[in-house]
C-alpha cells in the first residue's frame, strides 16, 4: 500500500512539474526575452535532472534577450550570471567545445575574472589541451593568488606534462 501511495504522490509531482512547465513554456513564447520565467523553466528542467532542456532553454533566451541591446556589453553585463551558468552547464553536459567557446565569449567582456580563466582552463584540460590550459590557469593565478583549486589544476596539468617541477 505504501508503495503505491509513494508513486501515486511521484506521479503527482511530475504532472505538477509538467504543468509549471507548460505554462512558463507558453510565457516565454509571448515574451521571448523574460529572463525571470527562463530562469524559472531552466531551474524545473534541472529539477527533472534534464541539463539538455535547461541549456536549450538558456540559448534561447539569451539569444532573444541580446536582440534588445545594441551595446553587446550592456547585454553581457546584464545577463553575466545566465552567460556564466551557460558555459558551465556545457561544460558539465561534455559539450567542451560550446563551454571553450561561451568561456572565450565572457574572457572577452571580464579579462579580469579570475574565476572564468579557472573555468577556462579546467575545459581545456578536459580537452587535452594542456600547454593552453596551464596558460589560463597562470593566468587565473595571476589575477587571484589565494585560487587553491587553481593551484591544484595547475599541478595536475603540469604532472600530466610530466613537467614534475
Amino acid at each position: 500500500m505504501r508503495a503505491t501511495s509513494g508513486r501515486a504522490i511521484g506521479t503527482r509531482c511530475l504532472f505538477i512539474y509538467d504543468e509549471a512547465i507548460n505554462e512558463l513554456q507558453s510565457l516565454t513564447v509571448m515574451y521571448p526575452a523574460a529572463s525571470a520565467a527562463s530562469d524559472s523553466l531552466v531551474e524545473l528542467y534541472l529539477e527533472k535532472k534534464d541539463p539538455k532542456a535547461a541549456i536549450e532553454e538558456l540559448q534561447r533566451s539569451l539569444k532573444a534577450s541580446s536582440l534588445i541591446y545594441g551595446d553587446r556589453s550592456k547585454f553581457v553585463e546584464a545577463r553575466y550570471q545566465d552567460l556564466n551558468r551557460l558555459a558551465h552547464l556545457l561544460s558539465e553536459s561534455r559539450e567542451l567545445d560550446a563551454a571553450a567557446e561561451q568561456y572565450l565569449f565572457l574572457l572577452r567582456y571580464a579579462p579580469d575574472s579570475a574565476l572564468l580563466h579557472n573555468d577556462y582552463g579546467n575545459v581545456l584540460l578536459e580537452q587535452r589541451r594542456r600547454d593552453q590550459a596551464i596558460t589560463e590557469f597562470n593566468e587565473a593565478i595571476r589575477l587571484d593568488p589565494s585560487l587553491s583549486s587553481t593551484h591544484d589544476s595547475l599541478a595536475t596539468c603540469l604532472g600530466r606534462k610530466k613537467n614534475v617541477d
